[in-house]
């Protein structure tokens, strides 16, 4: 059940909020992918979970028109999850 609000969260957060996202997600199958990816995280392994991140980090460094976009959504998983006591992984 946390997984699932982790994730509606996220697409809350920004998929919903910016517009360039939104439209690089409907209309960019490679961001589409590395969203989803982003939304998959809670769902693994809590130990698999910081390594998992850093490959879809780099891949959304190579992404080409936009990367800042989702390079901003990543920033945010990183500083609200994965470093915050809050959404930990380990927790």
């Amino acid at each position: 059940m946390v997984a699932i609000s982790i994730g509606r969260k996220l697409f809350l957060r920004h998929l919903r909020c910016d517009v360039r996202l939104q439209n690089a997600f409907q209309s960019d199958a490679a961001v589409c992918k590395v969203c989803k990816l982003l939304f998959a995280l809670p769902f693994l392994p809590a130990s698999d979970i910081v390594a998992v991140f850093e490959r879809i980090e780099r891949k959304a460094q190579r992404l080409l028109e936009y990367a800042t976009q989702v390079l901003e959504l990543c920033t945010y998983v990183r500083q609200n999850w994965l470093e915050s006591g809050l959404w930990s992984p380990d927790i």
